[in-house]
């Protein structure tokens, strides 16, 4: 799922670059298909939104304890503390 939103927001934004560490492909991500596709298609979209000139925006995940663990980066103006 992580690999198809980075691929069609790599089609919706060519100027842009997603990059991908998703580890173990075989890791297992429990819920709701399309609303956790929602989610990750959100996260990166604002990423690549938010970033100087379409920038880098980077999918990462990994098993930690049992779980998995995704991260989206960016290097956008980020969200004010508070």
């Amino acid at each position: 799922m992580l690999h198809d939103v980075c691929q069609l927001h790599g089609e919706i934004s060519p100027g842009s670059t997603i990059v991908e560490d998703l580890g173990e492909r075989s890791l297992r991500l429990v819920g709701d298909p399309k609303l956790l596709s929602q989610v990750f298609d959100n996260l990166l979209s604002n990423a690549i939104k938010y970033s100087p000139g379409g920038g880098l925006a980077k999918i990462t995940s990994r098993g930690e304890d049992g779980r998995l663990v995704v991260t989206v980066e960016d290097n956008g103006i980020g969200i004010p503390p508070g």
